[in-house]
């Protein structure tokens, strides 16, 4: 029964970690994607552009199209108005070919990124903490 419990315990914490990971590397190809954009603005490479900001506008709506109202509340809310946000400015230097849309953007997108991959490394040693209690106590128990 305990180990179960732990199988359970563990698959679960391991799909937190992968759903945080996801976003984690979403929010990385985004900031990619728009980066690359910017290049290729400056390079007047206009079809690549056009795909770079097709990419990052995607990539930014698959991730509001995830957020969780009922249980995220205010922060659900407050990334959604940023993705929106994001949204426009891409949007903007798509239509006035001005670069300093796309580096607003990358000043929103790049703290979200960072703070997901903070939430991932804490998770990650949560686990590895959790694991190494669990076994300390199977040991202990054994004795």
């Amino acid at each position: 029964m305990i180990d179960a419990y732990h199988k359970i315990k563990n698959e679960s914490m391991a799909a937190a970690d992968s759903n945080v990971a996801v976003i984690a590397q979403m929010l990385g190809f985004g900031i990619s994607h728009i980066l690359e954009a910017k290049g290729c603005l400056r390079q007047d490479k206009s079809k690549q552009r056009e795909q770079h900001i097709v990419k990052a506008t995607e990539i930014v709506a698959g991730l509001r199209s995830v957020l969780d109202f009922n249980r995220g509340g205010d922060i659900a809310a407050n990334l959604d108005q940023i993705y929106v946000y994001v949204e426009e400015l891409i949007y903007s230097a798509h239509l006035q070919q001005d670069e300093t849309f796309l580096d607003m953007a990358v000043q929103h997108l790049r703290p979200l990124k960072e703070a997901w991959e903070q939430v991932l490394k804490e998770e990650q040693n949560n686990v590895a903490k959790s694991l190494l209690n669990d076994k300390t106590e199977s040991g202990a128990t054994r004795i």
